[in-house]
């Protein structure tokens, strides 16, 4: 896969599960690869179709558009010694204050690969040797409820997960309300 995403000029957006990729670039190249994975697929169990998106989020072609984004998380203060575990789709599992502040760490996050599969396996890990009193909060950072909630809702549908999505001020208000 990673042979194709080079020689047509796409990336690996997300990785949403063991059996289920996205793939983010320019319109040309997604055709291309997809036309090449089509032919070369000899037992059909590849499929694909377009996401209606604003964007081709987590690909290289954002980069640019980073650094809007990335001078706003240099005017953001944030605690890096949590009083709970942080796990990053972009780390793909647990963010430790030693790999560097959680600013510089998400800086990249328009233009890298989302490991939403790594990160939920890491999470459950945890998850499954500790109480199943506790309430687990995930959040989401987007426009609407989209990828985890439907990822969650799909595989684990018997534990204590709160989806949150971040789309407004007053939806930030009202997570620091639940989370308090």
């Amino acid at each position: 896969m990673k042979n194709l995403t080079v020689k047509h000029c796409v990336d690996i957006s997300n990785i949403n599960a063991s059996n289920q990729l996205i793939i983010s670039g320019s319109k040309t190249g997604i055709d291309a690869m997809v036309k090449e994975l089509q032919m070369n697929e000899k037992d059909s169990r590849f499929r694909g179709r377009y996401l209606p998106t604003k964007g081709a989020f987590h690909s290289h072609l954002m980069k640019d558009s980073a650094q809007i984004i990335n001078d706003r998380w240099d005017a953001i203060e944030l605690n890096n010694k949590l009083s709970c575990d942080l796990y990053l789709n972009i780390l793909g599992g647990k963010y430790d204050v030693e790999m560097g502040t959680i600013a510089d760490i998400m800086k990249p996050q328009l233009y890298s690969t989302m490991n939403w599969h790594q990160c939920m396996v890491e999470y459950m890990k945890t998850a499954d040797s500790e109480s199943q009193d506790i309430d687990y909060h995930f959040i989401e950072i987007g426009s609407k409820k989209t990828v985890l909630n439907k990822f969650v809702s799909d595989n684990y549908k018997n534990t204590n997960i709160n989806v949150m999505t971040i789309n407004s001020s007053k939806t930030i208000d009202q997570i620091q309300s639940i989370l308090k």
